[in-house]
């Protein structure tokens, strides 16, 4: 008769992560668009949001594999610097384009 409180996988076998091989290449492109969203703030402040969420999505999908661990998390770090720029840029802009106005309004209240 079995021990009920033995594991049921032997405690010396490796874990098998099933990785679809790919993780490099998701890790090398989620840094190449949060790159490139960068870039586009220069020119155009408010379309680098989608290039932040592909690069994060692309990120978690990398982060499966133990070895492209440091390049997902450099890539979520530029994720989340695009979306802090995209954040003060909205800001400044909202500002800049409904500041009288609500200034005005918070006067009256």
């Amino acid at each position: 008769m079995q021990n009920s409180n033995a594991p049921i996988f032997p405690e010396n076998q490796p874990v098998v992560i099933n990785l679809s091989g790919n993780e490099q290449a998701f890790a090398i492109a989620s840094i190449v668009m949060n790159v490139i969203g960068l870039c586009m703030m220069s020119l155009f402040p408010t379309c680098n949001l989608p290039f932040a969420i592909v690069g994060a999505v692309l990120a978690f999908l990398a982060w499966k594999d133990p070895r492209q661990r440091v390049w997902s998390v450099i890539a979520l770090s530029f994720s989340a610097v695009n979306v802090i720029f995209i954040c003060i840029v909205l800001g400044y802009l909202l500002l800049i384009v409904a500041g009288p106005e609500m200034m005005e309004y918070f006067r009256n209240l």
